[in-house]
């Protein structure tokens, strides 16, 4: 990332270090993260599983782990109960739910954050996102007073960073469904130093295509603009037309301000994942994500392709989430 992005953001995390769980400890890029994030004050990281395993394989690696961090087996006793009473209507006993978290470390660290023995939580190094991501719902679920939950990106772009939303979580969103994430995104936005202009994707631009779908984003941004009168929402634009001034003013003259969004509200999640990884690998930039919003608590997944910088700064925003705004 940028370097007064990072810098900002670790300053941000600094000021108030959250209790991050990861569950995925014995990975290498985790246990340099951790490392790094517990040396430098970021976060007070909690690597889940037997410790004389863990210390070796960071030995192994020639990772040193502070003294400080935490190296803990999940307490199953203690999130048994609670986890079956919550799954229940599912069929979940106590002994099926110590068996569950005990074969999945993501579960138990989704648990550990439910029952505030964590303060959020970050995996998917080595894990896929569906096996990430459903226990995350599951167990933590969606904020009381949330729509939906949905997922964004931070992306290191050339003029700044920008949110690109949703790109991992919600296949087609509805118009209302879309509007929603616009307004979580530009939340997030402004969490992490953002002041959003908000992008609503599409193929086409204002009137210059009919479609069911390119009507589906005009309804998205109809509802949108109403969800946040003092933000800047444009849609349906083509992606062109939201980064360049000069383009906007030729394909939609009628919207001012237009061509200078750093938010980007992607119609489906096709478009937004193969947009995402399209621009981090082909322009080489670095990307933190994709991160959770909509939940009762913070907990955000990770490409398995992500490297040991990824995850720190990954862990970074997660504390982020759980306190204090940049």
């Amino acid at each position: 990332m940028s370097g007064d992005f990072t810098q900002t953001l670790i300053a941000a995390a600094q000021k108030k270090p959250a209790r991050i769980v990861l569950p995925e400890s014995e990975h290498p890029g985790v246990l340099a993260a951790a490392a790094k994030a517990q040396t430098m004050n970021i976060a007070e990281c909690i690597l889940l599983g037997d410790a004389t395993q863990i210390k070796a394989r960071a030995d192994s690696l020639a990772i040193s782990l502070p003294d400080s961090i935490c190296i803990m087996q999940p307490p199953f006793a203690a999130l048994a109960a609670p986890l079956a009473k919550l799954r229940a209507d599912k069929g979940l006993d106590e002994a099926k739910a110590t068996a569950w978290l005990q074969a999945s470390p993501i579960a138990a660290a989704a648990m550990m954050v439910r029952q505030n023995l964590a303060d959020g939580m970050t995996a998917g190094a080595a894990t896929s996102s569906a096996d990430v991501l459903r226990p995350i719902l599951q167990i933590i679920g969606k904020a009381n007073n949330a729509p939906l939950a949905s997922s964004f990106f931070l992306m290191d772009m050339p003029n700044g960073v920008a949110v690109f939303a949703d790109c991992a979580l919600n296949l087609r969103p509805t118009a209302e469904e879309l509007a929603a994430i616009a307004k979580q995104s530009a939340d997030n936005a402004r969490r992490f130093g953002i002041a959003p202009s908000v992008a609503m994707l599409s193929y086409a631009t204002g009137d210059s295509a009919s479609s069911d779908e390119v009507s589906r984003v005009a309804s998205a941004t109809t509802i949108a603009q109403k969800l946040m009168p003092d933000i800047p929402v444009f849609g349906p634009i083509q992606y062109d037309a939201a980064v360049s001034p000069a383009i906007a003013a030729t394909k939609a003259p009628q919207w001012v301000g237009a061509g200078c969004a750093n938010v980007f509200i992607f119609p489906d999640i096709g478009a937004g994942n193969i947009a995402y990884k399209a621009v981090q690998q082909t322009a080489n930039i670095a990307a933190i994500g994709p991160l959770m919003q909509g939940l009762s608590a913070p907990a955000n997944d990770l490409s398995r392709g992500a490297t040991a910088d990824d995850i720190f700064y990954t862990i970074a925003a997660t504390v982020l989430q759980a306190g204090e705004t940049i």
